[in-house]
């Protein structure tokens, strides 16, 4: 089957740039820092994906989510999204397992965007430097990789 956009379900992948260190002001993890470098947020839209994505490149926006407190930040900069059409919710936890195991890259904030999966610590991502975007799309045949743009 070929997956199309205009099936507008997925799981996407947010790569956020975050410029120097910040203290999160979510209660549940207040008082705990977000290093500088690179976030990789897994999410998934089982309908509406890509009103979900034109959501999170605004950075004016009601807070809504964990990750809106991070994508609202001014020190943080959205540099990429990935997604994977038509992918069901369960593949948004493989594709957190992958970006540890492959990539090397660790848990950021346990807790953290994750309400709704039992099978996931988080769905935050840290690492210091960029992942190979090459390599993460070669992983997957059916993904669609969009520069993030700050014109939405």
């Amino acid at each position: 089957m070929q997956r199309t956009i205009k099936d507008n379900s997925g799981v996407y992948l947010l790569e956020i740039y975050l410029t120097r260190s910040i203290t999160v002001s979510i209660k549940k993890f207040r008082g705990q820092n977000l290093v500088k470098g690179y976030y990789y947020y897994t999410g998934s839209a089982q309908k509406n994906l890509m009103q979900r994505i034109e959501r999170h490149l605004r950075k004016e926006k009601k807070i809504h989510w964990h990750i809106d407190h991070l994508t609202t930040n001014k020190h943080a900069s959205l540099k990429n999204i990935f997604m994977i059409l038509s992918a069901s919710k369960n593949e948004e936890c493989d594709l957190g397992l992958k970006l540890r195991t492959i990539f090397g890259i660790s848990n950021s904030l346990t807790g953290f965007g994750n309400s709704d999966c039992r099978n996931c610590e988080t769905h935050l991502f840290h690492a210091k430097k960029r992942i190979n975007h090459n390599h993460l799309l070669s992983l997957y045949q059916d993904i669609v990789l969009l520069k993030a743009s700050s014109k939405v």
